[in-house]
């Protein structure tokens, strides 16, 4: 190990005499603590003397080699108690440390909690380590630091100014090395000479209870003090605010429990209230959905709750985060008795969202209530979130899906008074649906006293109609106002399932895959062992078969585990073929009958490590040597291979093409991935659906290239799906479009002959921190779950017949199951237009794309209204199939009277671009809503074709805003959104000095902290990307009259760069996107004249630039030579310090100016471009400077 790892400039080279001066030190103090075996501790705490109070009694420095002790203990400055450490020694510029050893038990989870102040440190100045060690025939051997799930050693890391705060860490059993007895907890100053670190109250805790004092655990309350405690929580009167609660919902589960699905239960008494949640014997394990975007970066936290069991016991609790990290997973005991148990959140760099989960025995039941997350180390006692808790049972049945009939569908409204007084509250009720039209079901006036659960039975609506439909509970008082969204949808029972339905979907709960009609299923499993040494087979295919369903088991074969790999392999740890080929064959005859076996998910990535012509070679070489193993075991399993990612299709499918050219044979299906590249919906508009990204051409080409190579594979559509932010409303314009997205996919991949689609996913996966894949959102159906059900109504069985027109209009016919010919029209133009079909109206049958039949206007033609939604035509029996398909032909059809595009132009000022597009005078009005507009109504008079520009300015900054755009006019009215997300680019006066500054500004112009699989793209799991230390970015940006700045630091632990300008991108580089006038077009891929994209590189010649877009093509040698780029690798690190002239991109720089930027970092270890990190999409994947983030000079 070398320095960047954080042990001094000689690693771990030194620790064999730290350990013979441990040795000597302990001999001669007597001092049994220093030594470094494993003695068991007495209680939960694991480390002495950690508050200094014994001075630096039992820490340790490097004195063994003569470096300086790195600073001394203090008492003029201390977080608790008479004493703490400074680390600072102004003669010393290297690294510096102290440690301590810790007693370690194996099996145990461990919490390392301290508190720091730091004083002027470098970005990394503080941060904590344990090394593990193997004591055996009196020696200790160096295994290697403990390693977090991402690889991560450093478990707690700061830098800069910052007052005392407590840090904290979990180390879980699987972060120690194989074989560790003893454990050193490491504390680095880096440099020593630079700032100071002061540290105190260092305490390292096994996973038994923790004691009262740090709040782990606590007694239940008596009666009277739970009474006396709750009334002084609540404040003077009803306006009190609860902010000590941050819990989204009703934390006590009077009205109901959204984020923990348990039954709330009365069978004893609640701690807080009338009701708990009750986690039944016979279940041991339960985890929510993530609570999106709840605990803000760099802030403390802490979770806690009340619990009682029907028998004494040990349970955990668990949470993870976005990216599978744990977060918390700690242990603590239940009796009969309600007891308060507390863990901390680690302080996270990013935006957090949280899951809660529990695990116990399973003949245990467990009550948990009064849940609570707050701001600080510190408990505080429980609150509820706000004044008043609204709320009803979910509607339906576990997917949230009722079938039609002429029932009434009934539900139970509650309402709760959390304040310590009555409240006179107004209580409203709605049913939307996806029409846009609300049904009020309840309004009027309620007096509750204090502490009062109020219940009342509505009816949602007197018959079960098809559809999709959302409830809206708002109660509201001068103490405060709750809410309350609950979705459900209104579904046919699904057809039962077949092995040739078209219709699939990835792991999740059968019962909601089911429930929307499909039969396939797509699972991902990785090569694993059992402790006795036998490859793991544990439950394969038993979800599917359980239900019926039909099963692909995608494997990856190159992760092998330790002891399956080759010893001196290059590159290191290849499987060993003949463990391979041995699992391989096991794992075929696991596999259960009627499914089929994947090989490697989206080799292209997988692979790309060792570049393209090789990495084909690799993969062809797995498929040349394992599909044989599978045939010989398993002749009538079908073998799925090459399922190639959106990168590939992009690219015009190279690793398809080189796959078949020499492994064709070895091929029965090909499970492509089409993903769209900007695929993440919000109100912005700047996704993209299965149209823009040409999955229907790409579909085609394919086929092309599989007869090329004298191949007759099917095609599936193994993964392919859409992320909704978690912002967006249930029925919102993104919502709707999510689901939209799903049907037209579905149609064109039937019309291109697509033999299964196993879409992605169900509700599980979130990325960039808001963008969540599922048809469900934390267990409530969205608009797409009804519309993937409905589309499995119509289609499953179906089959193409005939393209009828794929530009503006879509329209495609096809062969239902029962031997109807129909026909799916749809238009991507993101306003609709009417279409005129010369067929009556009573010969066919119209219905929407949740199934709905629709009514026909009266007349002697079919009209249809279009838009993004498909709609379904079906011919009737009295009218032939050619004069059917001939009126799809003919049909008449007029775009949209109007269109918006959207730009901003200030932080405070939008502007919208008006374009007339009939042939005739458009007349009308136009209103601007989200903002506190001075002039939001504008009068419109437009010639044929004409536009005008309206700019709309607002008193404050539109940031996060969602505006909406409407116009009334004399040919037709048009309502359009948009959605500001500016980032500030300050002003500076050290321009030079920034171009030469080793560190980033401590906080004006900083860029998000591009270190997670938020920022990663393509963004899989299986993709390589191994932690922040293999790819990660921090960056700020600043500019002055002159120049624009861009301060990067990417991290990466290979560096490889040897291409020519042009070029870069391939390799380890950086690449700029530049909106100059932030006014591209949403739905418009590619750059425009004002655009530019520039490549910034380290290659063995020194830094290179290279202009990758430019329009004025003569200036770009000019442009190349005036930018200043200054490149330096320092250990893992590649610092870009980057000055581009305003003059050069045409700008003058003034306060208040927008303009779109993009930044990527891309990473190439020595076999090609593997993945890059970047602010959005849109550079790497397809241009589309729409998704570039706006950034607004200060």
């Amino acid at each position: 190990m070398n320095e960047r790892s954080g042990i001094g400039g000689d690693g771990l080279r030194r620790i064999g005499g730290l350990l013979a001066a441990c040795g000597r030190l302990a001999a001669c103090s007597g001092l049994l603590i220093v030594l470094l075996a494993a003695v068991a501790a007495p209680g939960a705490e694991c480390l002495r003397n950690g508050d200094f109070e014994a001075s630096a009694r039992g820490w340790i420095h490097e004195h063994w080699t003569g470096k300086p002790a790195p600073g001394q203990v203090v008492d003029d400055d201390v977080y608790a108690g008479g004493h703490a450490y400074r680390m600072h020694n102004a003669d010393y510029d290297k690294t510096n440390f102290l440690l301590k050893s810790f007693t370690y038990t194996p099996g145990e989870t461990y919490r390392l909690r301290l508190a720091i102040k730091g004083e002027g440190l470098a970005e990394k100045g503080v941060f904590v380590r344990i090394l593990c060690l193997r004591h055996a025939d009196g020696k200790d051997k160096v295994l290697s630091f403990a390693k977090g799930p991402d690889g991560q050693i450093n478990f707690i890391q700061a830098g800069g100014t910052f007052p005392w705060q407590v840090f904290t860490a979990e180390i879980l059993p699987e972060y120690f090395p194989e074989g560790t007895n003893v454990t050193n907890l490491y504390i680095y100053h880096a440099p020593n000479n630079q700032g100071c670190v002061w540290i105190d109250e260092v305490s390292v805790s096994d996973s038994r209870p923790e004691p009262l004092k740090p709040l782990a655990q606590r007694p239940a309350l008596s009666l009277r003090e739970r009474q006396s405690s709750a009334a002084a929580g609540a404040g003077t009167g009803a306006a009190q605010k609860h902010a000590a609660n941050i819990w989204p919902g009703d934390a006590s589960f009077e009205t109901g429990s959204e984020h923990l699905r348990l039954p709330r239960d009365k069978s004893v008494p609640a701690w807080h209230g009338e009701y708990s949640l009750r986690f039944g014997a016979g279940q041991k394990r339960f985890v929510s959905k993530y609570l999106f975007l709840l605990l803000r970066p760099d802030r403390q936290y802490r979770v806690s709750f009340y619990v009682r069991s029907d028998r004494p016991g040990k349970c955990a609790f668990f949470s993870w985060d976005t990216s599978w990290k744990t977060l918390i997973h700690q242990y603590f005991q239940v009796d009969n008795e309600w007891r308060r148990v507390s863990f901390a959140f680690p302080v996270n760099k990013t935006l957090t969202s949280p899951t809660i989960g529990f695990d116990k025995n399973s003949e245990q039941t467990l009550w948990i209530d009064a849940i609570q997350i707050s701001e600080g180390e510190e408990l505080p006692d429980f609150t509820m979130p706000g004044a008043l808790s609204v709320g009803m049972d979910d509607i339906g049945d576990i997917a949230g899906f009722l079938a039609p009939a002429a029932t009434s569908v009934p539900g139970t409204l509650r309402l709760r008074n959390n304040a310590d007084e009555a409240q006179n509250v107004r209580l409203e009720a709605l049913l939307s649906n996806v029409d846009g039209q609300d049904q009020r079901l309840l309004e009027r006036e309620i007096s509750l006293p204090a502490g009062a659960l109020h219940e009342e039975v509505l009816t949602l609506m007197p018959t079960c109609e098809r559809g999709y439909y959302v409830v809206r509970l708002r109660a509201s008082s001068p103490g405060g106002v709750a809410t309350c969204d609950l979705p459900f949808a209104v579904m046919d029972e699904p057809l039962p399932p077949r092995a040739d339905s078209y219709f699939g979907q990835h792991i999740g709960p059968m019962t909601h895959c089911r429930r929307i009609g499909a039969s396939w299923l797509r699972d991902y499993r990785n090569w694993r062992r059992k402790k006795d040494g036998r490859n793991d087979f544990t439950g394969i295919g038993r979800a599917a078969q359980e239900y019926g369903m039909f099963e692909l088991e995608c494997i990856g074969v190159t992760g092998a585990p330790p002891e399956c790999r080759l010893k001196d392999s290059d590159p290191p740890g290849l499987p060993d073929p003949v463990e391979q080929e041995r699992f391989i064959r096991e794992f075929a005859l696991a596999i259960p009958e009627g499914s089929c076996i994947e090989l490697h998910n989206e080799p292209d990535l997988a692979f790309a490590k060792y570049g393209l012509v090789n990495g084909v070679e690799r993969y062809c070489e797995s498929l040349e040597r394992l599909v044989p193993q599978i045939r010989q075991v398993r002749p009538d399993l079908k073998v799925h291979a090459a399922g190639v990612s959106g990168d590939d299709c992009d690219r015009g499918f190279p690793f398809l093409e080189g796959v078949l050219a020499r492994a064709g044979q070895h091929i029965d299906v090909l499970p492509v991935h089409p993903y769209a590249g900007p695929r993440y919906i919000c109100a912005d508009g700047a996704d993209i659906g299965p149209e823009a990204a040409s999955v229907y051409e790409n579909t085609m080409r394919m086929r092309e290239i599989i007869a090329g190579h004298g191949g007759q594979q099917p095609i599936w559509y193994g993964e392919v799906g859409w992320a909704l932010s978690v912002e967006e409303d249930y029925l919102s314009a993104a919502a709707m479009r999510h689901a939209a997205y799903c049907v037209r996919l579905m149609l064109l991949g039937m019309s291109a002959k697509v033999e299964r689609v196993l879409y992605f996913l169900m509700d599980a996966h979130i990325e960039r921190q808001r963008y969540y894949y599922g048809l469900w959102r934390s267990n409530r159906p969205l608009p797409a779950a009804a519309a993937y059900a409905a589309t499995a109504q119509v289609l499953d069985g179906a089959k193409g017949e005939l393209l009828i027109a794929n530009s503006d209009l879509h329209c495609f016919s096809y062969r239902h199951r029962d031997g109807r010919l129909f026909a799916a029209l749809w238009t991507s133009m993101p306003d609709g237009f009417a279409a005129e079909i010369a067929l009556p109206p009573a010969s066919v049958e119209v219905r929407d794309m949740f199934n709905r039949p629709l009514a026909c206007p009266a007349g002697d033609t079919v009209k249809l209204a279009l838009s993004g939604r498909p709609q379904y035509l079906f011919c009737g029996a009295d009218l032939s199939e050619d004069a059917f398909h001939a009126a799809l032909r003919t049909m008449r059809y007029d775009c949209p009277p109007l269109s918006f595009a959207w730009q901003l132009q200030r932080a405070d000022c939008v502007a919208v671009l008006v374009s007339n597009l009939r042939q005739q005078a458009l007349n009308g009005r136009c209103r601007l809503d989200g903002a506190e507009f001075a002039a939001p109504e504008r009068d419109l008079s437009l010639a044929p074709g004409e536009s005008v520009m309206l700019s709309f300015e607002s008193p404050s900054s539109l940031n996060q805003l969602t505006l909406t755009m409407s116009a009334q006019t004399n040919l037709g009215d048009l309502v359009g959104n948009y959605r500001a997300r500016i980032m500030a680019c300050p002003r500076t006066t050290e321009g030079a000095r920034l171009l030469n500054a080793a560190a980033l500004p401590a906080s004006a112009g900083r860029l998000p902290s591009l270190s997670t699989r938020d920022y990663l793209l393509p963004n899989d799991p299986g993709n390589g990307w191994a932690g922040p230390q293999d790819l990660s970015m921090e960056g700020a940006v600043a500019y002055d009259d002159e120049q624009l700045y861009l301060l990067l630091d990417v991290h990466d632990d290979i560096h490889c760069q040897r291409q020519k300008p042009g070029n870069l991108w391939k390799q380890d580089s950086v690449q700029v996107g530049i909106d100059s006038l932030a006014n591209a077009l949403p739905y418009v891929l590619g750059y425009g004249q004002d655009d530019y994209e520039f490549g910034f590189g380290l290659t063995p010649e020194g830094p290179v630039v290279e202009v990758s877009q430019l329009y004025e093509v003569g200036r770009l040698r000019e442009v190349q030579a005036a930018i200043t780029a200054r490149v330096e690798r320092h250990d893992d690190v590649t610092r870009y310090r980057i000055a581009i002239p305003w003059s050069e991109l045409k700008l003058v720089p003034r306060q208040g100016m927008i303009l779109g930027m993009n930044v990527i970092a891309n990473d190439d270890d020595g076999h090609g471009r593997r993945f890059w990190m970047g602010l959005t999409s849109g550079i790497a994947e397809k241009k589309n400077p729409y998704v570039f983030v706006k950034f607004s000079l200060e």
